[in-house]
Order: C-alpha cells, then sequence, then structure tokens
C-alpha cells in the first residue's frame, strides 16, 4: 500500500505505507528497517528474479 499515487508520479512507489506478506501486516517503518540491515548482494551472484535488479 502506497501513501501517495504512482501514476502522477513514478517516485512515489517509495512512499510505502505498508505491505502484505504471508498475510501478515507489515508497516512502512519495519519495510524500512528490514531494507536499511539487509546486506547487497555478493559480487558477482546471480540477480534475483522479480526485484527489478535483473535483466529480464
Amino acid at each position: 500500500m502506497l501513501d501517495a499515487d504512482p501514476l502522477r508520479d513514478i517516485r512515489n512507489t517509495t512512499a510505502i505505507h505498508a505491505v502484505v506478506l504471508d498475510g501478515r501486516l507489515i508497516d512502512g517503518a519495519e519495510v524500512a528497517h528490514a531494507a536499511s540491515t539487509t546486506p547487497p548482494p555478493a559480487p558477482g551472484a546471480p540477480p534475483v528474479a522479480g526485484c527489478g535488479r535483473g535483466t529480464h
């Protein structure tokens, strides 16, 4: 769930209010914390499908 309309401005996709994962509501603060504490992939690691970083 986003706080702003991504159709008006694509940068609004970063305005995350909450995420539903396996039926559990995760608020934006918890999403931001998880994103900030997740280590980057190892050099040379294959891209993760669906994350937007790979070549599709």
